[in-house]
C-alpha cells in the first residue's frame, strides 16, 4: 500500500518503508549459543534452561554508527554480568567471532537488568546497582553510568 492506496475518509494511516532491502541479507551471529531472540528482536534476558540463550542487546559501543552486539549475561560463562560483558563488534556484514571484553566496575554483585542495558537498584542483600548505558560525555560511545547502589 501506498499513499495514493488509501480511500478519502478511511482512517488508515499510510506506512512507507525507506532504506530496506526487499530481499533480507545474511548476517553473521557469533557462535556457541542456541539463539538469539527477544523483545522486539533486539535485546533479550538471558535463559539458562537448557536453551543457551544470553542476555543482549544492540547497541553501538564503538561510535562507528552500527549497532554492536553486547552480550550481557552468559550460560557458559559466570563471569559475564560479574565483571565483564561480552562485545561482538559489528563489521557491516555481521558481528565479529570473538568478543571483546567491557569491563564492569568492582564492589558490585552483578549488572543485569532489563535487556542488559538499564536495571533498577537492589538493596536486598544482593548489591545489584540501578545503571544504563548512555553517553555522557558526547564522544558518540554509551558510558556506564550507576544511578543508584
Amino acid at each position: 500500500m501506498n499513499g495514493a492506496d488509501v480511500d478519502a475518509g478511511s482512517t488508515v494511516v499510510p506506512c512507507i518503508l525507506t532504506g530496506v532491502e526487499a530481499t533480507p541479507a545474511p548476517f553473521a551471529l557469533p557462535p556457541g549459543y542456541t539463539a538469539f531472540q527477544g523483545a522486539y528482536g533486539i535485546s533479550q534476558t538471558g535463559f539458562c534452561n537448557g536453551q543457551n540463550v544470553p542476555g543482549h542487546t544492540l547497541i553501538d559501543m564503538d561510535g562507528d554508527g552500527k549497532p554492536d552486539l553486547l552480550v550481557t549475561s552468559s550460560c557458559t560463562d559466570k563471569t559475564v554480568d560479574k565483571s565483564r560483558w561480552l562485545l561482538f563488534l559489528n563489521s557491516g556484514s555481521g558481528f565479529a567471532q570473538q568478543p571483546a571484553s567491557f569491563a564492569l566496575p568492582s564492589g558490585y554483585t552483578e549488572f543485569q537488568g532489563a535487556y542488559g542495558i538499564s536495571q533498577t537498584g537492589f538493596c536486598n542483600g544482593q548489591n545489584v546497582p540501578g545503571h544504563t548505558l548512555i553517553d555522557m560525555d558526547g564522544d558518540g560511545k554509551p558510558d556506564l553510568l550507576v544511578t543508584s547502589s
